[in-house]
């Protein structure tokens, strides 16, 4: 249970925090799905979903799927569309964030040597020459944050009407 405020309490799935070094776990406990890409997603076998530190680049937290013996198909392709729906985000923000890193780096390296070229020792420029930097890289990325929404929220109410399916198929299982 958890509270939101205002006397609002909501019951929220359990996840459980995981390493990032599979060693710490059992063998028999996690297996490696692979993707057309030969990219592996780790699933774990039980009935949580485990939740990862941040990703260092991405920002995103990694999750590993619950899966059991008895998924049903509809179960699988859920797991597998919310897997993709994964990478997409990982890929999208790893890319999206070292564009900012890079461009971040070379404006500030550009107006250190244009505006402050005899002061060696300024290594950081003020909160308002930084916003001209933010404000020009988010015009810039308007178009594909635009696009990563329209694909994000797609993706998100796909996986809302098989969450729907799934519970339904369970809740009529005998």
């Amino acid at each position: 249970m958890t509270q939101l405020g205002r006397g609002v309490t909501t019951r929220l799935p359990q996840v459980r925090r995981y390493q990032l070094a599979l060693a710490s776990l059992p063998r028999f406990l996690t297996r490696s799905v692979h993707t057309q890409e030969n990219q592996t997603d780790d699933v774990v076998n039980g009935k949580y979903d485990l939740i990862g530190p941040p990703r260092p680049v991405s920002k995103l937290r990694p999750v590993k799927f619950a899966t059991s013996p008895d998924d049903s198909e509809l179960a699988i392709r859920l797991r597998e569309l919310r897997q993709e729906t994964q990478k997409f985000n990982q890929d999208w923000w790893t890319d999206h964030n070292k564009q900012f890193k890079e461009g971040r780096e070379e404006y500030i390296k550009n107006i250190l040597e244009t505006q402050y070229p005899g002061q060696t020792d300024k290594s950081t420029l003020t909160a308002d020459e930084m916003s001209i930097f933010y404000r020009e890289f988010m015009n810039k990325q308007w178009k594909n944050h635009l696009e990563y929404n329209k694909e994000w929220q797609k993706r998100n109410w796909s996986i809302i009407g098989l969450m729907a399916r799934v519970k339904l198929q369970n809740l009529f299982k005998f």
